[in-house]
């Protein structure tokens, strides 16, 4: 087995980030936090019973992973949690399974899976009993136990992994690798959705094309057909993926900008003062894609009164929002961590009503091609080759994918 993992080291990281201004590449290199090569000398076997060994065929470099190899997550709260000292990089990934404790019962050996999210502890990896509320009720990405030290070894960037069986999903046979190694992006996004699901003729915003900013906006044309969509983004790819995909509108998400073309769309009112502005009306539902200072600020300046915002990024740095606008227009913010448990699709049938996982959710949709990849997929790179694909992947990507012989 040989991985793709990132080690706490203080002495090594502050090297590399004195190096960084003048190397931009440092933390991509054989200087920076990213290891390639094999975790152990000896063979990785299964830590317990429900554990399951899984040989990877293709896997997605996306923005939170791309962001822990660069090092980018710096002073947020969530740094405080303790951190694993070695920690696998690979989420979005698709493969099929090869070994299989003696315990496991929902999947077999020759079964297609895919991750549904980072792999950390869970109640169900670390065999507690009774779990924890989040994992109880179908959302593991919030676990209180997370901050234990993880038991699995490996994760999509890597020719194979071990995992607990709890954190897989059975990939139906209809969907393609390609539409595979999207599931855990397209979960995320329709998490999101289902956060509020838009009604007809609601205004909803969202800012950053990126991969899941594209299938926000993909999943709401596909859920809620009758709401209008807009994207900021100042990249011609990005706007040209939206334009094929739908989207009503497409704005500029400079600073400034996003104000300005937003409010004009909404016909909302704009009040300068001082320095500071203020939009009565805008957005019914924004989606922050990019989990920065900036993007957060206009999202929660544009959203209307009594309006929604969903943080679906993760930030890389402690961000500032102003607290008059959440508590005089009585926004309300959410999250998105991760996949979890969803109310149903406004579609299902009567026998379907019950609790959903994001991930079916999202296989579902592409299933039934209510949610085309045509386009997301810019670049392949052999896994051989990770240095090279994360440097690639920086500018000018939809989505790049390892590939795996």
């Amino acid at each position: 087995m040989w991985c793709v993992w990132i080690e706490r080291a203080p002495l090594r990281d502050g090297l590399a980030r004195t190096l960084r201004p003048v190397w931009p590449g440092v933390m991509l290199s054989r200087l920076g936090r990213v290891h390639v090569g094999h975790p152990t000398r000896r063979e990785a076997v299964l830590p317990g019973g429900q554990w399951v060994r899984v040989r990877n065929r293709q896997a997605g470099i996306g923005e939170a992973d791309l962001a822990l190899a660069q090092g980018l997550l710096r002073g947020t709260a969530a740094q405080a949690i303790p951190q694993p000292k070695r920690r696998y990089l690979g989420r979005e990934v698709v493969g099929w399974v090869t070994e299989v404790g003696p315990d496991v019962t929902l999947v077999q050996v020759g079964d297609r899976v895919v991750l549904t999210g980072e792999p950390l502890s869970t109640c169900a990896t670390l065999s507690l009993q009774p779990p924890c509320r989040p994992c109880a009720t179908g959302n593991p990405a919030l676990c209180q136990h997370r901050a234990v030290p993880w038991s699995g070894t490996g994760a999509g960037w890597g020719d194979e992994m071990i995992v607990h069986e709890s954190q897989l999903f059975l990939v139906p046979d209809a969907l393609t690798d390609d539409q595979s190694v999207l599931l855990e992006p397209a979960a995320r996004a329709a998490r999101a959705v289902l956060h509020r699901l838009p009604e007809p003729g609601m205004q909803t915003l969202v800012i950053g094309g990126n991969a899941v900013g594209q299938l926000l906006c993909a999943t709401l044309k596909a859920m809620a057909p009758s709401a209008q969509i807009v994207l900021a983004t100042d990249e011609v790819h990005e706007a040209k993926l939206a334009q094929r995909l739908g989207v009503n509108h497409i704005i500029p998400a400079r600073a400034g900008q996003i104000s300005r073309k937003g409010a004009a769309l909404t016909n909302a009112q704009t009040f300068q003062r001082r320095g500071t502005t203020y939009v009565l009306g805008g957005f019914d539902i924004i989606y922050d894609c990019l989990g920065t200072t900036a993007s957060l600020a206009e999202a929660v300046r544009l959203a209307q009164s009594g309006g929604l915002v969903v943080s679906v990024a993760a930030p890389a740095r402690a961000v500032r929002v102003d607290p008059s606008l959440v508590q005089q227009d009585e926004i309300t913010i959410v999250g998105v961590a991760g996949a979890g448990s969803e109310p149903p699709p406004p579609d299902a049938k009567e026998n379907q009503r019950g609790r959903w996982s994001s991930m079916a959710v999202a296989a579902r949709l592409l299933r039934k091609k209510q949610i085309s990849i045509d386009g997301f997929i810019t670049h392949r790179v052999p896994a051989t080759r990770i240095r090279h694909a994360l440097r690639q992947a920086r500018s000018g990507v939809m989505r790049l994918v390892l590939t795996y012989e």
